[in-house]
Formats: C-alpha cells, structure tokens, sequence
C-alpha cells in the first residue's frame, strides 16, 4: 500500500510516540518509513523485557540506516550519523593516513673536471725555477763564440798577413799589432753581446711565466662556465622542486579542508539533532508533569486514574498505590475529624480552635515554611489561615504529591514503596532518574534507610552521595 506523509501524520498524532526531527524529516521524504517506524515504536513501548526493546530497536535502526543513512543508538534518542557523512570522512581519513611523505629526485650535483689541470698550472706558475743565466749554458752565446772566434781568426791572420806584405815579408810589431787588434774587436763584439743575450733570456723567462698563467686563466673561465651552467640546473631543479612541494601541500591541505568540512557539517546535523531533542525531551517533561498533576488530583479526589495515564505520568505502580493509600488515609483522618466536630466533641477556645484545626499559630508555620519543613501541622496551620496547596507550591517550593515525606512516614509503606520504584528504574537503566528521585528527600532519610539506598544503586552499577 502506498502511504502519504498525511496517512503517517494521522497514525502518529494519534499514538502518543515520539519521533526525532531527523526521523519526522524522513518520513516526510519517504512516509513508508513513517509508517513503520511507528509500528515499531509502538512494539517498543509495549515491550515488556530488555532482549524485545533491543531487538525492536536494531530493527528500528536498520530502517533509519536504510533509507536515511543514520542511527538512533541504543535506545533510540541518539543521532549517529553512518553514510550522509560518516563514509565520505572515513575515506578522506583513509587518504590522509596513506598520504606518501614528499620525496624527489637528487639535487644536481658539480664536478670540476679541470681540477687536477688548474692544480698543475697553478703550481707550475708558482713553484717556478727563479730565474738564473749563464753564458756557458746559453746557446746562442756558443753560437756567437764560434763566430766571433773564426772571424778575429780569420781578421788576425789577414791583418798579420797585409801588415808582413807591406814589409816586404817579414813579422814586425806593426803587424803583430794590426792582428792582435783584428782579433781583439771580435772578442770585443762577444763581451758586447753578453748583456743582449741575458735580456733575450730573461724576456724568455718572464714570457714563459706569463703563457703558464694565461693557461691556468684560460682553464679557469672555462670552469667558470662549468659551474654558471651548474648552477642554472641547480637553480631549475629547486624551482621545479617548490613547485612541485606546493603541490603536494596544497592537496594534503585540501584533504585536510575537505574533512574539516565533512566534519563540521556532521557537527552541525548532530547539533540541530540536539537542539530538537532538548525540544522534544522538554514537552515530554511538561507532559509528564501534567500527566502526574492529572493522576495526583485523581487520587485526592478518590478516582483510580488509567494505566494509559500512569505510563505518561512515569510514576511505577507501587509508587502509585502507596499515594492512593496515603490518600485514602487522609480522607478517612479527615471524615473523622469533620464527625467529630459535627457531634459537639471540640469546640473553640480563645484563639485557636481543636479537631483538624492546628493549635500553631501562622507566623511559626510560615517560618517553618521557609526552613522546607512541612509536616501536617504547619500544614494545617496555613488551611486554618485559608491557604491551599497551591499557594504553598508557589511560595515555598512545597510539593504535594510528596506529603508523606514531610509528615516524616519514612519507615513504612512509603518508603517500601519508594525502594520499590526505585528498583524498577535501576531494573530498567533508569538510573540517572532514579537516583535524581531519592535525592529530593535523601536529607530527611534516617542512615539505616540511606545504607539500604546506597546499597540498591551500588548493586546495579550505580552510585549516590551523601
């Protein structure tokens, strides 16, 4: 049968169940989901053990999750959010997790292949030879010698030969004299071209030590250039090095982002779920406070209320029964009293009056009003003055539905019939509200009672101070 969102809302109006904003928002998308969460709604509240609830629940949860892609937890009133974002935030996790660490290739390295040539320049250039000459060893002193040596040979004989022909033959001092002179201008001519040939070897020298530097200057631009052209690739790879880390953190950072994302739209669902079940949780109190309002003035007035309303009212049935007993006590006090004033038994006297009118007067009980003591004398104090229940409520906190607590009956039926309840809600994993409930009278408790308390909570788990 095909269901519309107006089928599902008649259904639940009618059904005292309520349903989370995220369900009421999926059943308007697909009412089928309404309808039969609804069903089982009503299962769970009639469940009557903890392995039925459960059960009930998982398949409860199992709609949710398919149709909408979320759970309600345990019992129903969590949000846990298991495919709108849940999957996608567990993958991006999964890509962070197994995000590889930066690497890249080695940075270009340099080598200089002119080094042992620059090493040998250089030490040739400076652990050179200091500069020394000798005519012995030059060459060209040798080569000039032999010259000059012939020609003074060759200009002392003709010398010697002309001045004996112009004396008719024969030797004379002039001759010897125009030979020896012959012979000494060439040896003259050598000594004179000792200094040109120490120049000439000197220039060599320094020549020779400006070509070896020429060389270790050429070899030198030219690894100069070597490393220009090294350091370009350096400079490159560095460049394409950040380009490339940038990249790599920018998508790290857009995973990073995403996620965030993810998450914060998950924290903003979960929120809006939150705020809807204050909301919720907030009527179910209102309503459960007129609920026990509606079953306390049954009892007062003597009418048993329906099981439907004790449900709402979250009052457990031994709780309830010791209030109708306590009610029911009152009346007949009260009857009593009305029978004996009608046969003449009490009478007034001065100020005050006796029978069910107190003997303390209004100011004591106001402040003993203000101290939170309310036994049935300062009570009866303030109906003599005109005041009711009500008032009392209002303006001194005090609560009706707990009058036996105040009239201090706390070793009988009341208190059995507290315990009671309060091991039905431990029973049920209601501990946080049990606990909440003895502590509204704990103080007025005798310690015998406050050990057997304890005792109860403790053995389920739980815990109370005081």
């Amino acid at each position: 049968m095909a269901y519309t969102y107006d089928d599902f809302q008649k259904a639940a109006s009618g059904s005292n169940v309520n349903f989370s904003q995220y369900d009421l928002d999926l059943a308007k998308k697909y009412p089928e989901f309404g309808m039969s969460v609804l069903d089982l709604k009503k299962q769970y509240a009639g469940a009557t053990t903890a392995e039925q609830r459960a059960l009930i629940n998982a398949k409860a949860n199992q709609l949710r999750s398919s149709y909408g892609n979320y759970t309600a937890g345990a019992d129903g009133s969590q949000y846990v959010s298991d495919g709108k974002y849940a999957p996608k935030i567990d993958e991006t996790l999964d890509k962070i997790g197994s995000f590889k660490p930066f690497t890249y290739d080695s940075a270009p390295s340099y080598e200089n292949r002119f080094q042992q040539k620059q090493q040998e320049l250089l030490d040739a250039a400076l652990k050179r030879d200091p500069f020394s000459w000798s005519k012995e060893t030059d060459p060209q002193y040798s080569s000039y010698k032999k010259t000059y040596l012939r020609e003074g040979e060759r200009a002392t004989a003709d010398a010697l030969a002309k001045a004996s022909a112009a004396s008719g033959g024969r030797p004379s001092s002039f001759a010897v004299n125009a030979a020896t002179q012959a012979g000494d201008y060439y040896a003259t001519k050598l000594s004179d071209v000792i200094p040109t040939l120490y120049q000439q070897a000197y220039e060599r020298y320094l020549k020779d030590y400006q070509m070896k530097l020429s060389d270790l200057n050429a070899v030198n631009q030219q690894e100069q250039l070597d490393y220009a052209k090294y350091l370009d690739r350096l400079n490159q790879f560095n460049t394409d090095r950040n380009f490339d880390y940038n990249n790599y953190l920018g998508e790290y950072g857009r995973l990073q982002d995403y996620l965030g994302g993810l998450q914060g739209q998950d924290n903003t669902e979960y929120n809006r779920y939150l705020g809807v079940l204050d909301e919720i949780r907030e009527k179910q109190q209102q309503d459960q406070e007129l609920s026990r309002s509606q079953v306390d003035a049954m009892l007062q007035a003597g009418v048993s209320p329906s099981a439907g309303l004790i449900g709402k009212s979250g009052y457990e049935s031994e709780y309830v029964k010791a209030l109708e007993n306590y009610y029911k006590q009152q009346a007949a006090q009260a009857a009593a009293k009305t029978s004996g004033r009608s046969g003449g038994t009490t009478r007034r006297s001065g100020g005050n009056d006796g029978g069910n009118e107190s003997s303390m007067k209004l100011s004591t009980a106001k402040d003993m009003a203000k101290q939170g003591i309310f036994s049935a004398e300062v009570r009866q104090a303030f109906y003599d003055a005109g005041y009711n229940d009500e008032y009392l409520k209002n303006a001194y906190g005090y609560n009706p539905n707990h009058a036996w607590m105040y009239d201090g009956d706390y070793n009988g039926a009341y208190f059995n019939a507290a315990m009671s309840s309060l091991r039905t809600m431990l029973e049920q994993g209601k501990t946080d509200n049990a606990i909440g409930g003895i502590q509204s009278f704990w103080d007025k408790l005798s310690n015998e009672q406050k050990q057997k308390v304890r005792a109860l909570v403790e053995s389920y788990g739980g815990s109370i101070s005081g």
